[in-house]
């Protein structure tokens, strides 16, 4: 993120980046295992200090932001996975399901497991929304699968010295997960965009691709390669569209241009040749997709299969379907 952001800042969200020390993340990585292990025996006095300042740093960084809270994430991963575990999740899910049927395009049955789908998405990342530091910092403690993962490889492999991390505070802005689309940019041309959420059958993409496909392109043409084509001929760039006529765009993030990055509806072996060479194809998911659930990580088809029983007759209709 770093290597962009101030680059892109016209065109992105509100950013701002602190320095993440060495003594920090031994704090937030002893509060994580007190928490993990249901134990109270890591965390000594010096590391709530040190939890306690990083706090106040963060709120210092937000405080123009204290409205609209703010997203916090490592420069390599965000502790999204903590939302899972959050108690009042699926509360927050049946709230998001109930907001798109009622104010979306989104009305038909057919649409159960596609809307059951982006409410997950949307209520995870409203969890992640962090009104102070201290929620912030609760995050990252809160985050067992990544943040604690990555920082303990982190301080077992990297000296003080080599130690070198940042926490990036993003306003908070909520996103329609089904808006939400993944360019390719190889020898800084734009071979390639995809539909982001690609395991959601959203009809109005397919009845609009030329206009959202007309107007991404014109935007990255336009806006954003003329900031970016100096230093970077190669990357994966997320897009955000933020109104209903698909004219109101922003840079969500950018990724590294390769199989590390998922490629949504395209494939790095079979579509190689297209993303580095071109021609230039938009892809969107055009029917419903078979066998949605076994494509999703485990932890969400769980929670699917809990919100929405997998004998449930429209599940059957989608498995009838293909995807593009």
């Amino acid at each position: 993120v770093e290597d962009w952001v101030d680059i892109l800042k016209e065109e992105t969200f509100e950013t701002v980046t602190i320095p993440f020390t060495y003594r920090q993340a031994q704090a937030v990585l002893h509060a994580a295992d007190d928490r993990k292990f249901d134990v109270h025996n890591k965390v000594t006095d010096e590391d709530k200090e040190v939890l306690n300042d990083l706090a106040v740093t963060i709120d210092a960084n937000i405080v123009n932001w204290k409205d609209d809270g703010t997203f916090i994430r490592l420069s390599k991963r965000s502790p999204k996975d903590a939302a899972l575990h959050d108690p009042t999740l699926k509360e927050s899910i049946f709230a998001e399901i109930h907001n798109l049927k009622t104010n979306s395009h989104f009305k038909n049955k057919e649409d159960e497991l596609t809307v059951t789908i982006i409410a997950i998405t949307k209520a995870i990342t409203k969890l992640l929304k962090a009104r102070n530091g201290s929620e912030a910092v609760d995050l990252l403690v809160r985050s067992q699968r990544r943040i604690l993962v990555d920082l303990t490889l982190q301080l077992l492999q990297q000296s003080e010295a080599e130690f070198h991390e940042n926490i990036i505070l993003r306003k908070f802005v909520e996103l329609r997960p089904e808006f939400e689309f993944r360019g390719f940019v190889c020898n800084g041309k734009l071979t390639a965009l995809s539909q982001y959420n690609s395991l959601c059958f959203v009809p109005e993409l397919v009845t609009k691709a030329d206009l959202i496909k007309e107007n991404i392109c014109k935007y990255w043409e336009k806006k954003v390669n003329p900031l970016l084509s100096s230093r970077f001929q190669r990357y994966i760039v997320d897009f955000a569209v933020l109104d209903d006529n698909f004219e109101k765009i922003k840079v969500i993030e950018l990724n590294p241009f390769g199989d590390c990055t998922h490629a949504c509806l395209f494939d790095w072996k079979e579509d190689l040749p297209r993303l580095e060479n071109g021609p230039f194809e938009f892809r969107v998911t055009k029917l419903p997709v078979k066998d949605v659930r076994e494509k999703l990580a485990p932890e969400l088809r769980t929670l699917l299969n809990d919100l929405l029983p997998p004998d449930a007759p429209k599940d059957e209709k989608a498995k009838n379907c293909s995807v593009m």
